[in-house]
């Protein structure tokens, strides 16, 4: 069975993506990927927090919850998918193809569901 770490791994060999992680939407890190120079703590209570406020901002308009977000920066992309009760965020360089980063985020948010080991 393949386990979260190696899924992540595998993401990141995609050209361009330079690490991904999986955390709870409180922002514990549940298994981390990242290949550049960052505070991994402080990149994943980030995210919680936004996840959290992007939740919130959706439910006080009766929306459904969000699958996917993307913040660009003049650095990276970083990008946020739901996968229950918990994240794939996935960081990126500026000029990856949106096609590609697409397809590789759906498709590792399923892989990643499929494991079974984030109930």
């Amino acid at each position: 069975m393949t386990n979260i770490s190696q899924i992540l791994q595998s993401l990141n060999k995609i050209n361009k993506i330079k690490g991904s992680m999986v955390i709870t939407t409180e922002g514990i890190i549940i298994s981390s990927e990242i290949n550049i120079d960052v505070d991994k703590d402080r990149l994943s209570a980030f995210c919680s927090d936004i996840g959290l406020s992007i939740t919130n901002s959706l439910n006080k308009i009766e929306s459904k919850p969000f699958l996917r977000y993307i913040i660009n920066s003049d650095q990276w992309k970083l990008c946020f998918i739901n996968i229950g009760k918990s994240y794939l965020i996935v960081i990126s360089e500026v000029g990856i193809d949106i096609t590609t980063l697409n397809v590789e985020l759906y498709r590792t948010a399923d892989l990643l569901k499929k494991t079974g080991r984030l109930e």
